[in-house]
């Protein structure tokens, strides 16, 4: 063992950036034994020009380099945005603070300035660094002295194993050492395409000579970039203005036949001309200037995420962990940080054991990590923001520039943008890790102190009590905008937005206007708060979650009876009682996508498989609005027949929001945040969208219309789903035989034929649906010519399986078609229905109106009386099964619904007997709960679709009047129902945190015997204390129910705003409704 860390023995794999900043930043320190793998016969100082950013010259100038390097470069004093077809000006961004603020200039040089002087740096060091040119690493091993085999590239017969007590991994995004780490971790990471390219150009002085204008550029100061519709140029002079520097990004349409390790490849002239044809006469003239064959073309990938960089001895460095997009020339600054943060932790070890080494690289991930990702994320986003093509997104960045020449706002182009330079060129990593190394050495301990040990996140895959069903966490955004306020405002000027002297204990502006002066403690003490109530909160869920997630796990009960037979004898027993498991989770998404990208920014391919599977295994089913093969063959091929980016953000927000932790159900922030940019996203991409007559826009508005709806904008939302079946209807939709499935030609006849009815179907049941809770006129008048015959949906349903993705059992026959057939049928009479609600109220009950009644009623049981054995409910409790019967008994219940409010109680004509609401309707209620219970005991509470909200409303309600001593089943219903809506609550948020008070508010009406309501719903229904509406809405909201469960003279005590209105007024009237 060495006896000091200057004594280690390091291997460096690879010479770059990162690579021989490691070298020289350890050599510095005082380290003896360095070699360093390169591949390369030598480094042959090639490239094109580079951004010397401030961050990165503060390392270099450390290391000593800095100063040859800048007397080679340009000193950069402005930026010009340029709009690339006209050459007009969209910005104009002065830079000369940038040497003020960060204590150096920005400056721009050759790349092979920059490398050569780390080079000669290294040089300086011959007793302690060794280069071994034309040699290739392979077979890296990980222990406590990590090694790997190093091949001659002349003499590969002489390979030989090296050994070392750090591997430092610097060999780019193609790094053996990290798919040697990944394999061993078992960890599925990959490199990602971005789909771009870029051409690297030089055109030096003399061949410009005759050409003033290009000269001016050469021998100015600026970068200037020209952007277009998935295409920029920058441009900017180096090598003491005697090269004129073009970097370009377009559309990798070069490299589809070449194979993945392919990166480069000898470009066209003409085609890099064709490809920026139209732009501006002066790119034109440059791009010429380029010698026939030396046009070459770089692919441009980056690297997904990793969940750790260090292995045992090992650290990844530079690309080979971050590759970075160049969009904010960050890429070589990112890994020279990596080198000088190695230099500053190797030099504070300890002691030279391998435990203590890799804690000292994991301090090196700590200080890295998340500052590299969020900036890998940032230049991704600001690429994107720099390639919009018309539209919405366009159009407000294009607002954000005329708002820059007016002096206000941030600067779309991010690098030119202060508080994004202030994140990028204002943190010095390498000082952080110094300062910071002996608290995070320390916290390594709780985290991962053994080498020996994995070092996932997660833990393995049989573990029960800690499997994870959550979304991949997303960098943070590294920069907010417009955050320019004086840092030491007090709290009165900042809600003023007035300017601050900072002055205490009283400013200025206070003291003059006579008003209370305090001060916000600092970011730090704010965060601390925060966190405490968090914590607070948490401890607060703590006992009540112990008890919730026990009690609504999968359970391996097959029927409502067992459920009740085993509850009742535990009724008042502990928990432990109740014989819950928990079911093996999958590690493969239902669903697998690679070409996210191309739809969205916002989720990878990881993320995104999760999220659609989840929506395609709960919430798709119910409708069938989207037909998955359809989808997913356009979403890959980039097709927009049956796929856009405003559908693709639309069912990543449905299956966002079914996405859950079971470890901690309660803390959704990651799910909700990334919720959160997916419907603003949604939004912003329906201004855009919403003209567009396709399929996937009117499944979109449908769909939002539903999420709309779910929210409590009920009026908005029925104008988004009648909007969708309108032009479901144009396109054709419920006809035999559309159009726009007839023109699709690459996909088979029978899967187009089957999208047709699915979609049809689908539209058809949600804007019925629709028409008769919000009393609306239906779109559609008959149900669609395109259907499923049972025979058909017989055939087609062989062999299918459901899986409760995320879990993989237990697995149903969802019998898909045959029940969407049946589900049509009924959907025609909820259609009939709607139309005839619409006379009411206002008009009296005819006798012709009781006999539409009885005859719609039988017509209900003859559709209940011929459903199959496999889509009945005590056979089969498939999700979409216990939704079609749930849609049966609350169908049933909405027709009785009509006679109970609008019958005359003064008339003394008799009732039906074959036809009395009232009685039919607690039948259906009944049953309605015990299909509750029945999903409760085949699926959870966790992943329920949102067309269940209104049936555990309507359920838990039924439950209240129903409780009744010795008669349990009322309690476990309302129990399911309420412990329902706060799972589902915590993603749907707001019409389940509304239905939950309703319930809380019935209970208060009808004061039940308190041993008769279930310990968990009083705790979940204590957490809504807050006032969650205003006075009036509550009066207005137990106006509508409450009455329906209070005797007659109880009833008469409340006053006259106690009018029975019914379900449907109170799903009518919660836009009214006032969040204070």
């Amino acid at each position: 063992m060495a006896q000091t860390p200057q004594d280690l023995k390091i291997a460096i794999l690879g010479a770059g950036m990162g690579g021989l900043t490691c070298a020289l930043a350890l050599a510095k320190e005082g380290f003896k034994h360095i070699d360093v793998y390169e591949n390369a016969h030598d480094l042959g100082f090639v490239g094109a020009g580079i951004q010397l950013a401030p961050n990165m010259a503060r390392v270099l100038d450390r290391l000593g380099v800095w100063k040859p390097i800048e007397a080679e470069a340009v000193n950069i004093t402005s930026t010009s945005v340029r709009v690339g077809a006209s050459d007009s000006e969209l910005a104009h961004v002065p830079l000369e603070y940038i040497h003020d603020t960060y204590g150096y200039p920005h400056m721009v040089g050759h790349r092979s300035s920059l490398a050569g002087h780390l080079y000669q740096g290294c040089l300086q060091h011959p007793d302690q660094i060794h280069f071994h040119f034309a040699t290739t690493a392979s077979d890296t091993t990980f222990g406590p002295k990590s090694s790997f085999t190093a091949t001659p590239r002349d003499a590969p017969e002489k390979a030989y194993r090296v050994e070392a007590d750090v591997l430092l991994a610097c060999d780019g995004i193609k790094s053996q050492a990290r798919v040697a780490m990944l394999d061993l971790l078992n960890i599925k990471a990959s490199v990602k395409d971005t789909h771009q390219a870029a051409y690297r150009i030089m055109i030096h002085k003399d061949q410009i000579k005759d050409d003033p204008e290009l000269l001016e550029l050469m021998n100015g100061n600026r970068v200037t970039r020209w952007i277009g519709e998935k295409r920029h140029i920058i441009a900017y002079p180096v090598s003491n203005n005697t090269i004129y520097n073009l970097s370009t990004t377009q559309p990798d349409t070069h490299f589809a036949a070449a194979t993945n390790a392919t990166y480069t490849t000898r470009g066209d002239k003409s085609v890099m001309l064709g490809v920026f044809g139209d732009f501006c006469p002066m790119v034109q003239r440059m791009l010429n200037y380029v010698p026939e064959g030396e046009v070459c073309e770089w692919k441009l990938r980056v690297h997904e995420p990793l969940p750790t960089w260090v292995h045992e001895t090992v650290a990844l460095v530079g690309d080979a962990c971050h590759p970075t997009l160049p969009h904010l020339a960050q890429g070589a600054a990112q890994a020279i940080e990596d080198g000088g943060v190695i230099g500053a932790v190797l030099s504070k070890l300890p002691d030279t054991t391998p435990a203590s080494i890799h804690k000292a690289l994991k301090v090196y991930e700590k200080v890295r990590k998340d500052r590299a990702y969020a900036i890998v994320e940032l230049a991704a986003a600001s690429g994107r923001a720099l390639h919009l093509g018309e539209g919405a997104a366009k159009e407000e960045r294009d607002r954000q520039f005329a708002a820059l020449r007016q002096g206000k706002g941030p600067v779309p182009d991010k690098w030119a943008d202060a508080d994004v330079q202030k994140e990028l060129y204002g943190v010095d990593a390498t000082k952080i890790a110094l300062e910071q190394f002996d608290e995070l050495f320390a916290s390594v301990a709780s985290d991962d102190l053994s080498p020996s040990q994995p070092t996932l996140d997660s833990a393995p895959s049989d573990n029960r009590n800690n499997l994870k069903i959550a979304i991949p966490r997303l960098a943070p955004p590294a920069v907010k905008a417009n955050q320019q306020r004086t840092p030491r405002a007090c709290v009165a000027c900042r809600a003023r937005k007035t300017k601050c002297d900072g002055r205490k204990p009283v400013c200025r502006q206070c003291h003059r206007l006579d008003l209370v002066c305090n001060y916000a403690g600092s970011k730090r003490e704010r965060q601390q708060l925060e966190l405490e109530s968090v914590r607070k909160k948490v401890v607060a869920y703590e006992s009540l979650l112990s008890d919730i997630i026990t009690d609504t796990q999968q359970t391996g009960a097959s029927s409502i009876g067992d459920i009740l037979n085993v509850r009742n004898s535990a009724f008042y027993a502990a928990n432990s009682i109740f014989p819950y498991t928990l079911h093996p989770l999958t590690e493969t998404p239902l669903v697998q996508v690679s070409n996210i990208q191309s739809w969205t920014d916002l989720v990878d391919n990881t993320t995104a498989s999760h999220l659609l599977s989840l929506f395609f295994a709960w919430e798709n089913p119910t409708w069938r609005l989207v037909d998955q093969e359809m989808f997913l063959r356009d979403l890959e091929s980039g097709s927009k027949r049956f796929c856009s980016s405003l559908l693709v953000h639309t069912l990543l927000f449905f299956g966002c929001s079914s996405s859950y932790h079971l470890g901690r159900i309660t803390d959704r922030r990651e799910e909700k945040a990334l919720g959160k940019k997916l419907y603003s996203a949604l939004q912003h991409l329906w201004q855009s969208e919403k003209d567009d007559a396709g399929l996937p826009t009117a499944q979109s508005s449908i769909m939002i219309g539903l999420l709309c709806c779910t929210f409590g904008i009920d009026r908005l939302g029925t104008r988004y789903i009648m909007h969708g079946a309108q032009l479901s209807r144009q396109l054709g939709l419920h006809h035999e035989s559309a159009p726009y499935f007839a023109t699709d030609v690459e996909a088979e006849v029978d899967s187009l034929s089957r999208c047709h009815k699915f979609v049809a179907c689908g539209v058809f049941d949600v804007q019925a649906l629709a028409a008769q809770v919000y009393r609306k006129t239906p779109v559609w008048d008959q149900p669609p010519a395109a259907s499923f015959s049972q025979e058909e949906a017989a055939l087609l349903d062989e062999g299918e399986e459901w899986r409760p993705y995320p879990f993989q059992t237990p697995v149903f026959r969802p019998f898909h078609h045959t029940a969407l057939c049946f589900r049509n049928k009924l959907v025609a009479i909820v259609n009939e229905t709607a139309r005839f609600a619409l006379k009411f109220p206002g008009v009296k009950l005819t006798q012709d109106d009781w006999i539409y009644g009885r005859q719609t009623y039988q017509r209900l049981q003859e559709w209940r009386a011929s459903l199959p054995f496999a889509i009945l409910p005590d056979v089969n409790p498939a999700p979409n099964i216990l939704t079609l019967h749930m849609y049966y008994q609350a169908t049933v219940v909405a027709l009785c619904q009509i006679f109970s409010l609008n019958a005359d109680p003064k008339s003394n004509q008799p009732l039906d007997p074959k036809f009395d609401p009232e009685l039919i309707k607690l039948q259906s209620l009944d049953t309605l709960g015990s299909l509750v219970l029945r999903f409760q005991a085949s699926h959870g509470l966790k992943s329920v679709p949102i067309v269940m909200l209104h049936y555990f409303l309507v359920g838990g309600l039924h439950a209240i009047s129903q409780l009744r001593p010795m008669d349990f089943k009322w309690s476990f219903v309302l129990e399911a129902c309420v412990v329902g809506l706060w799972h589902l609550s915590l993603g749907w948020g707001r019409m389940c945190t509304a239905f939950l008070r309703t319930i809380e508010l019935v209970l208060q009406a009808t004061k039940p015997d308190p041993t008769l309501v279930p310990p968990k719903v009083t705790a979940v229904l204590r957490l809504l204390k807050s006032n969650l509406w205003t006075a009036t809405d509550v009066t207005s909201l137990s106006a509508d129910y409450v009455v329906h469960h209070v005797p007659a003279a109880a009833a008469g005590q409340s006053g006259p705003q106690f009018r029975a209105e019914g379900l449907e007024q109170l799903i009518r009237s919660m836009d009214n409704f006032a969040i204070s």
